[in-house]
């Protein structure tokens, strides 16, 4: 069997269960993950795959098991992987689980119902040339997750939307971001738009993930919640606009070159 050890929100647990389940096919053994250390995270989490139609289950025995600990933060092409054993670390990238993604677009679906707001917006996002914008603040201003993480500049933000300008006519903002106050005061956006986390108007956090999954074309934040939606959104001409600097200037010498796709645009 394969365990794979989960940590941080929704966005680490997919890239955790990911390379669990390309690995679990490739040699044919069953996939469990480990929720133990959820609430031990910088902020503490809930366990997310059981709203989805994922294929593991929780195992708490660890015991035994052969731990095998991510060496580094970009990909390791000399990873040895044998059953029975423990992954401990978040593999941020595509290169671990590309050759799934047909599987993975159909087990990273809602198997919660979702709220008829989410129905009213997807059909807008839907009908016009949708272009999701996420703005993460809140939890990466504490003290710790600043230093660690940092933010997106607003200089970011406005070369995206310019980027978007430049190539698609009469592109509709559907603006995603856990605050909202401050992308209002902020962000000049000139075109039609959507404030679509306003007042926290949504029971959960998927409704937001899968509209966001929907819209044509992505601009994401230094933040695994809005990189996923870009990853399975399937429009064949979307247009993905990611921040070239994942991490806070403290943390500038970590590689980060294979969390983005080579078909996204790095600003």
């Amino acid at each position: 069997m394969i365990v794979i050890k989960l940590s941080g929100g929704l966005g680490n647990q997919l890239f955790q269960y990911s390379i669990g389940r390309k690995i679990s096919l490739n040699i044919k053994t069953d996939l469990f993950v480990n929720i133990d250390n959820l609430k031990n995270f910088r902020t503490p989490r809930e366990y997310c795959l059981d709203k989805l139609n994922v294929c593991c289950k929780i195992n708490p025995n660890t015991s035994g098991l052969k731990i095998i600990n991510e060496k580094f933060f970009h990909y390791d092409n000399n990873l040895n992987i044998s059953d029975n054993i423990l992954l401990k670390g978040y593999w941020q990238s595509e290169k671990y689980f590309k050759e799934i993604k047909h599987i993975l677009l159909n087990e990273i679906t809602p198997k919660i119902n979702l709220s008829n707001l989410f129905i009213k917006y997807k059909s807008k996002i839907e009908s016009c040339e949708s272009v999701s914008l996420h703005v993460r603040r809140g939890d990466y201003l504490t003290r710790g997750n600043l230093k660690f993480h940092g933010v997106c500049s607003l200089d970011y933000y406005n070369k995206a939307i310019q980027h978007i300008k430049e190539r698609i006519n009469n592109p509709v903002f559907f603006i995603f971001s856990d605050d909202i106050n401050w992308v209002k005061g902020n962000l000049m956006i000139n075109f039609e738009k959507y404030f679509i986390s306003n007042y926290n108007i949504f029971d959960t956090q998927f409704d937001e993930f899968f509209l966001m999954s929907k819209c044509k074309h992505n601009i994401i934040a230094n933040s695994t919640f809005s990189w996923w939606p870009a990853w399975i959104n399937q429009n064949s001409n979307k247009i993905i606009i990611a921040p070239i600097n994942w991490f806070s200037e403290s943390n500038k010498n970590v590689n980060s070159n294979d969390l983005i796709p080579d078909n996204w645009v790095k600003l």
